[in-house]
Parts: structure tokens; sequence; C-alpha cells
């Protein structure tokens, strides 16, 4: 979040925005620019699953041994940002992790999951999208344009209590839900 938006100021105001702007923006809005995960308030995602499929608990896949030790610590800082919780009881969706490397030195992994058998059970809720000439229409003499890349933008947005069950991932270390 915070480069994306330095980059939007330095859009709007030119090229020439200068190192001792940028900090004066960071100073200002302080909470743009944390290293904090940030969270959608007073919304959360609920799940609803269509009950005739039958819940389908993947079993672990094994990871190379090289990406092992990256993946246990990423896990753990989800799980410290609160985008991840450990769990022990038993669940009906279980999905498997994929690792992606994001930066080979030093070695840093996304976590993505498999969760394509959970997709064909969850009832899609159908809204009412802009189109791309309203997008036009409401541009239409705009001066300015941004775009704004949001840190971890999936993880800011909290699931309801009876969804987080529904995203269980199986690990090496574990099983854990998503929290966001």
């Amino acid at each position: 979040m915070r480069l994306g938006v330095i980059k939007i100021i330095a859009q709007i105001n030119g090229p020439s925005l200068k190192e001792e702007e940028m900090q004066t923006l960071k100073n200002k809005y302080p909470e743009v620019f944390s290293d904090k995960l940030g969270k959608l308030k007073s919304q959360s995602i609920k799940l609803n699953i269509d009950e005739t499929i039958r819940p389908i608990k993947q079993m672990l896949r094994r990871l190379p041994e090289k990406l092992k030790s990256a993946v246990e610590q990423e896990l753990l800082d989800m799980e410290k940002l609160g985008i991840i919780e450990r769990i022990t009881w038993p669940t009906d969706w279980i999905s498997n992790i994929v690792a992606v490397p994001k930066s080979q030195l030093p070695l840093k992994i996304r976590i993505k999951c498999d969760m394509r058998p959970l997709n064909k059970a969850i009832i899609r809720t159908r809204y009412a999208t802009t189109t791309v000439e309203d997008v036009i229409s409401h541009a239409n003499g705009a001066k300015f344009f941004s775009k704004i890349d949001l840190n971890k933008a999936y993880h800011q947005v909290e699931s309801d209590e009876a969804s987080r069950d529904l995203k269980t991932i199986t690990t090496h270390i574990g099983l854990f839900r998503y929290v966001r």
C-alpha cells in the first residue's frame, strides 16, 4: 500500500516528487504508510454453501525440502498478522496449500490454496456491476487518474465465524484456517 500511494501522489504531482516531499506525506499520513495490515471495518464475508455437495478433505501435498522452512516462516507470519489461525479440531473442508516462490534470495514464499472443491460448493451472490461505458461516462472530463495497490488486499476482509472452518488448510506443521 505504501509504495502504491507514493506512486499515485507522484503521478498527480508529476515526476518531480522529491524525497523530502515523500517523507512529509509519510509523516502527515502515518496510518496510510504503516507496516500494519489494513482491515475493512464493519463488514465480513459469509460463504453460502450448497449442502448437497459432499465436503472434501484434501490430503497433505508433499513440499520440496528446500521450501519447508520458508513456508513455515510465511505461515507463522500470517498467523502473527491474524490472517490465519491454528486449529486442532476436525473440519469438513480441508484444502491444500500451494507454495509459490516470490523471490529467490532470501527465499520468500506466497501461500495459496487449492480450493477448487470448495469453489464448486459455494453458492454465488450476484451483484450488479458497473459497465465500461458507465466508467467512461463518469470519467469524462477528469484530469487525474490513479491506481491503488493494496498490500495483501484479500487479507484485509474478515470472514464471518461460520465461514472460517470452510477455509481450513493442511500444512506440514498442522491445520490452519483463514480468519481473513
